[in-house]
């Protein structure tokens, strides 16, 4: 596992094995492969990011992070891997967030309301 505190001063514990903090995951990263290039989404308060977000009540990392994805890009993924989890903080309010690797099948069209 490494360790290291982000710019926020928070400690950041990363590790490539699964399940290795007190808590389960609530939120999911997924690093975006589309073609020869990476897919991003914008968000107005972060700027331009990968997709990601909060896991709903029922579901499982990997439907997350499909839902996500589609939800925040439209693309539908053809692949899926989950390769790193981190915990942010320490005390009250840390967080773990489960990092994948996905490929994008197609976009579909969306409209935004």
């Amino acid at each position: 596992m490494k360790q290291f505190y982000d710019l926020q001063g928070e400690l950041v514990k990363f590790s490539t094995q699964f399940n290795q903090f007190s808590f389960p995951p609530r939120d999911v990263l997924v690093l975006t492969k589309w073609d020869e290039d990476w897919l991003f989404t914008k968000h107005k308060e972060r700027g331009v990011e990968f997709p990601g977000g909060k896991i709903e009540s029922g579901e499982t990392t990997e439907e997350a992070a499909r839902r996500e994805v589609y939800e925040e890009t439209g693309a539908i993924l053809s692949r899926l891997m989950p390769i790193a989890e981190y915990q942010v903080g320490q005390g009250d309010r840390p967080f773990v967030k489960r990092v994948f690797f996905g490929e994008v099948e197609r976009l579909e069209k969306r409209s935004l309301i």
